[in-house]
């Protein structure tokens, strides 16, 4: 296998990010270890490649808390091509995370889109006074490290 291409599974692998890459066709074309768990397929990533998307998330809905919501929301944002980020999802399980949807261009030529999906339960659960000081601790550490 390339360096180049290792890297890059290593990467996709590595990330605690829940990952999915659709084509035009909203064929899954990349995936990740992550979203087969955060949405309960078992399977290996590799093997939900080519799978149709919108049946993916068909028989992932039902770990949503507002389900058809979620499902009539990809739709739009997929119609409307244009990128939305930290859009809060509740699952019935009590995890909530947040959706980016990415779409991809070259040029102005349509390719497909991602999806991130990432946990923020331990953040949503925090009351306001500790996400300020959560803020405040990272603005203070991120200064005294700029020279």
């Amino acid at each position: 296998m390339n360096k180049d291409i290792l890297l890059y599974k290593i990467l996709i692998e590595s990330i605690p990010i829940a990952l999915l890459v659709e084509d035009e066709n909203r064929n899954i074309t990349l995936t990740n270890q992550a979203f087969c768990d955060l949405f309960e397929f078992p399977v290996e990533p590799e093997e939900l490649s080519g799978y149709d998307s919108s049946q993916a998330a068909e028989e992932a809905k039902h770990l949503i808390v507002n389900s058809e919501a979620f499902i009539e929301r990809i739709y739009s944002l997929v119609a409307a091509k244009e990128p939305v980020y930290n859009e809060l999802v509740e699952m019935k399980n009590g995890t909530n995370i947040v959706r980016d949807y990415i779409p991809i261009f070259n040029d102005d030529f349509y390719l497909g889109h991602v999806w991130l999906f990432k946990d923020i339960t331990h953040l949503h659960s925090l009351n306001e006074a500790e996400k300020i000081q959560l803020v405040k601790y990272h603005a203070d550490k991120k200064q005294s490290i700029t020279p």
